[in-house]
């Protein structure tokens, strides 16, 4: 959803006044996600682009043009409308925003997120076209690093936690402190948080965390002071 700001744009320049709008394919899912901010705000999917004028896709779903056959992946975590399609021809993947070429990306939901690039993962692809950043010629690899970095990053939120005394409750800054090094960014930081913050969405989901009464409470400016325990039951 966060692709989707150019697509008027793109209609604009191609089709002639008067003409049928280019086919814009989408996965619609059950529920409208929050948008990404940028640059130009936080206008709603359907603001920049009618719902009914979306060509809607179904995962699993097959597109066949003239040398291109691309099976396409329902694929959330970054967003829950992400799709990646592969490319059978060059057993390659579009991977979206799930995969860049450098660095790493943003998510929403670190649950369905290590999902979905499971899900890529067991496809195998020998090449990726990421949204962002050069191609990558050895995909499984790519893919593996990117498991990896999240899962060590759930592990050091683990370690933090259960370091703190029984059943007491640590602060989102905190942890985040704890496992970001010291010289990061001061601009960074809330970014940090926010992803250390669904780290510990993610805990709570397996079970292994609690969440503090008080964080219902608090506004988006108190970000820092949600709190979590281990719960009674956790392996951690």
């Amino acid at each position: 959803q966060d692709h989707l700001g150019g697509v008027r744009s793109v209609q604009d320049a191609l089709v002639p006044p008067g003409g049928d709008p280019i086919p814009v394919l989408k996965f619609i899912p059950d529920v409208e996600e929050a948008p990404y901010r940028g640059d130009g705000g936080a206008l709603s999917v359907y603001d920049m682009w009618p719902r009914d004028k979306f060509c809607p896709v179904q995962h699993g779903e097959v597109l066949r043009t003239e040398g291109a056959t691309l099976h396409l992946l329902h694929t959330p975590g970054h967003a829950n409308d992400h799709v990646v399609a592969v490319l059978e021809e060059e057993n390659a993947m579009f991977t979206g925003d799930n995969v860049l070429g450098e660095g790493t990306g943003v998510f929403r939901d670190l649950s369905e997120y290590l999902r979905s690039l499971n899900v890529m993962l067991d496809c195998a692809p020998d090449r990726l076209y990421p949204a962002h950043g050069p191609v990558v010629e050895d995909g499984p690899a790519k893919i593996r690093e990117y498991v990896e970095h999240r899962q060590s990053r759930v592990r050091q939120v683990e370690e933090v936690l259960a370091a703190a005394p029984p059943g007491s409750q640590v602060r989102l800054e905190d942890i985040t402190r704890a496992v970001y090094p010291a010289e990061l960014p001061s601009d960074l930081f809330v970014p940090a948080m926010g992803n250390t913050r669904n780290v510990l969405l993610h805990l709570e989901h397996l079970g292994q965390v609690v969440a503090s009464e008080a964080n219902q409470g608090l506004s988006v400016s108190q970000l820092g002071d949600l709190a979590w325990a281990v719960a009674p039951a956790a392996k951690i």
